[in-house]
């Protein structure tokens, strides 16, 4: 059974289970902090925005200020209850309820917090919403464990786990589950759970689920070597993913560390050539990225490795490498204990000149043999000096090879006014923009798709439609937002301005359109049909928090262009009255008349007639 003790750091890693499962999350739950915020507020003053808007502006806010400020979290959360039972939006209000659960424990309101976990849990139940009954399940498994409910709760979130409509979140349910006892120092149970997940992972070939709980079964087992192949096979999996950040982490923090210790303990040539071989392949993967912490400890850990083979030259140059990256008091003693042995080196040159002037009163022979000696120790100076001043060029080099790197990233992630507000200030603020044109494209039968392919082509077809879609909309002029899944989104008209935003969105849709019909033609069912949606009007663009940076827009706009792509057909572009009212000039269009849109009633659309272009 659990310890009582464990209750409480239960209670707070409760937020990180919300991250990782939640079916109903905020629409930016992953772009944190005060910016945000601020940006939700103007919208919601400046827009009036309908209820079903606001909801999700409170549920936004909520999760923003859950570690600002708890009493204004809560508040906004009455606000967002009130409004979900008006518009009888169920799976909300039990999101809503989950987040004051969460919200409760953060301030040790252990009996609300309980009494909200089992108000969601409930009311997920009755109404049968897609994930969030599990997820609820585990949330009260966690907040309730005691030594009489605790198999009663476990089975039952196991028994919903096996009704789960969606194979891959029933395996992870059942790894998160495994996780928390091993948390708790459960082992057997937990590696029940863990291996379970990771054989159905395998049944159903999910290599990243296979990957994830391969990782977790590593700090169950006490044997290295066996530690180690799980460890490998955990990359291996993540490399095919292609989930290169959890394939460098496993590198850093669990398989190399395992490694130098095998080799630090045992001083076994297979044991370094293991390490060097695999260190070499993560530097390489590590140079394609910008994860600095990653690669602080990779040059780190081999500044080790060369320090014990005693190579100090190397051990010194890996060491530089990390001290240019990140200072740190543990690289700091590493450098102070490689140049501790340039001094002793120093020393011994000194002690060679002592020797030499000593031996020049002895006689002439000894003078002649201390003077070749010195110049010998002159030679030595001169080539240390030599290759310092070498040494120091080539990392001159290597830093501005890496800032030159960094900065075609950073405008490959962001737009360069974005990039340049952020060099300057540290931030950039979000702009409001009265008038852009959005495009949203989906591929028609996805998942079907997805059946009749492996993969690795399914993976391939994809990377190629969107880069192609990448090409065409720079070759206009047009902003790539982001990829959802198989859906694509871009807009016109910012962050530059340009005044032929519509015309340009929708040619740049037809030539989306053209080539997806000329791929569907050389590859037949191997590829896919498209569906495109666009619509003109008022946006909020920028970039929020303070990690891991991305360009995003928001507003009533982006939604109403997702309804023009549901409501188009494949192989067709559909487009809204606004955009048609700003191309009709130049693009002909078949009015298709005034069509339900979901959460917008009515709406005035338009076919682009794409064979008279």
């Amino acid at each position: 059974m659990l310890s009582k003790n464990y209750f409480s750091s239960v209670m707070r890693w409760i937020a990180a289970l919300l991250i990782l499962f939640t079916a109903v999350p905020p629409a930016s739950a992953m772009k944190q902090g005060k910016p945000l915020i601020d940006s939700l507020d103007a919208f919601r003053r400046s827009q009036n925005p309908d209820d079903a808007t606001l909801l999700r502006i409170y549920a936004d806010q909520v999760y923003e200020y859950r570690n600002i400020d708890y009493g204004k979290a809560l508040e906004l959360a009455d606000k967002a209850e009130q409004l979900a039972f008006k518009l009888k939006d169920s799976s909300t209000l039990a999101y809503i309820y989950l987040s004051r659960s969460v919200l409760y424990s953060f301030i040790d309101s252990t009996h609300a917090s309980i009494r909200f976990a089992k108000a969601s849990y409930d009311l997920a139940r009755k109404h049968n919403a897609d994930i969030l009954p599990v997820i609820s399940i585990i949330v009260a498994t966690t907040q309730l464990f005691s030594d009489e409910d605790q198999a009663r709760y476990v089975a039952e979130a196991v028994e919903a786990l096996k009704h789960c409509r969606d194979p891959l979140w029933r395996i992870r349910g059942l790894g998160q589950i495994g996780n928390m006892f091993r948390g708790a120092r459960e082992d057997e149970k937990a590696d029940y759970y863990i291996g379970t997940a990771l054989q159905e992972a395998k049944d159903r070939h999910y290599p990243y689920e296979m990957g994830i709980n391969y990782l977790r079964k590593v700090w169950l087992v006490k044997d290295r070597v066996h530690a180690l192949r799980l460890a490998d096979s955990a990359h291996t999996f993540f490399e095919y993913c292609q989930s290169y950040r959890l394939m460098i982490e496993n590198e850093c923090n669990v398989f190399l560390p395992m490694l130098l210790d095998s080799f630090r303990e045992t001083q076994s040539t297979d044991a370094a050539n293991a390490f060097l071989l695999h260190s070499r392949a993560t530097q390489s993967y590590i140079a394609g990225f910008p994860y600095p912490y990653e690669e602080l400890q990779l040059d780190s850990m081999i500044a080790d490795y060369y320090k014990l083979r005693g190579n100090t030259d190397s051990a010194y140059h890996y060491l530089q490498q990390a001290f240019r990256l990140k200072s740190s008091m543990d690289k700091t003693r590493l450098l102070v204990s490689i140049q501790r042995d340039d001094y002793q080196k120093n020393l011994s040159l000194l002690e060679t000149e002592r020797q030499f002037q000593q031996a020049m009163l002895r006689g002439e022979t000894q003078r002649r043999n201390f003077l070749i000696g010195l110049c010998t120790l002159f030679a030595v100076i001169a080539i240390i000096v030599f290759r310092n001043l070498r040494r120091q060029k080539k990392y001159a080099a290597i830093i501005h090879r890496e800032q030159q790197k960094n900065e075609e990233l950073l405008l490959n992630i962001l737009p360069a006014e974005v990039a340049s507000d952020l060099k300057k200030s540290g931030s950039s603020a979000a702009r409001h923009f009265d008038n852009i044109t959005v495009l949203f494209t989906d591929f028609v039968n996805f998942t079907e798709a997805g059946e009749r392919m492996s993969p690795q082509e399914l993976v391939d077809e994809l990377h190629t439609c969107f880069k192609a879609f990448d090409q065409i909309i720079t070759r206009y002029g047009i902003e790539k937002i982001k990829t959802i899944g198989d859906a694509y989104l871009a807009a016109g008209g910012l962050p530059a301005a340009d005044k032929d935003h519509a015309v340009h969105v929708v040619k740049a849709a037809i030539d989306i359109h053209r080539f997806m019909e000329q791929r569907h033609r050389e590859k037949g069912n191997s590829s896919f049909n498209i569906r495109l949606g666009i619509h003109s009007g008022p946006v909020v663009a920028g970039i929020v928090g303070v990690k891991k940076f991305a360009y995003d827009i928001w507003g009533d706009t982006v939604n109403t262009a997702a309804r023009m792509e549901q409501h188009s057909e494949a192989g067709r572009i559909n487009i809204s009255q606004s955009t048609y009212e700003l191309v009709e000039d130049q693009i002909p269009c078949t009015y298709r008349g005034e069509i339900a849109a979901k959460n917008k009633g009515v709406m005035k659309m338009y076919f682009v007639n794409t064979a008279t272009i």
